[in-house]
């Protein structure tokens, strides 16, 4: 019984210590990674309700018909960009204007949400992004928004993390509850993450900002 109790003690601390995210706040953009579809229904939920005029989803090689499901009206010609890239490297940005959208594809690296913060700076300049709402799980919160700080040079960029709303939540919709092994091997990807992130940057850095 004492046991269980600590087991029980210890997944809370590892996920108090892995979401690091709040409640929604007007944003210039939402950024959602790629991943679990709740993400995308979140993220465009938020978008709908006008805490942004831009949304940037994360698609990622099999995630593609789910996303048209949502979306069947095509956005920025989605489902020709899928069949005009080959399976292995299907990843893409759908941005969503109030008012038209965008498709491009994301050049894939082996850490998917390395691609993903990579992909993502060159965008936020473009379209001159100072806050920046970040939808995923809570478990993947403080990976993928200590890893955009990595490499981002900006210091004006101000950053939103926002959980999702999960499976199994209680009273509070952003302390959704996931499988101990999600949280565990989510754990080791974090600390791999620290020590190769700083890593990649130097070299970036010396070979002038070429992707690797």
């Amino acid at each position: 019984m004492r046991f269980s109790r600590l087991w029980k003690d210890f997944n809370s601390g590892l996920i108090q210590f892995l979401n690091i995210g709040r409640e929604p706040e007007p944003a210039d953009a939402i950024f959602v990674f790629a991943g679990r579809t709740e993400r995308k229904v979140y993220g465009y939920e938020l978008f709908q309700k006008g805490f942004a005029d831009c949304v940037i989803f994360s698609v990622g090689r099999f995630e593609w018909r789910e996303f048209l499901r949502m979306f069947p009206e095509n956005p920025a010609g989605f489902y020709d960009c899928v069949q005009a890239t080959y399976y292995k490297e299907r990843h893409f940005f759908v941005v969503l204007h109030r008012n038209d959208a965008q498709c491009f594809r994301v050049k894939k690296l082996k850490l998917g949400t390395l691609t993903e913060v990579l992909a993502i700076l060159p965008l936020l300049h473009e379209l001159k992004i100072k806050r920046l709402m970040i939808v995923t799980s809570n478990f993947h919160l403080r990976r993928s928004v200590e890893t955009l700080k990595v490499f981002c040079k900006s210091q004006q960029l101000q950053l939103i993390p926002v959980a999702v709303p999960g499976p199994k939540s209680s009273e509070n919709v952003h302390d959704a509850i996931y499988p101990q092994k999600w949280i565990i091997w989510e754990l080791i990807k974090y600390f791999g993450y620290v020590m190769v992130a700083p890593i990649l940057k130097a070299i970036r850095h010396r070979n002038r900002g070429i992707l690797i």
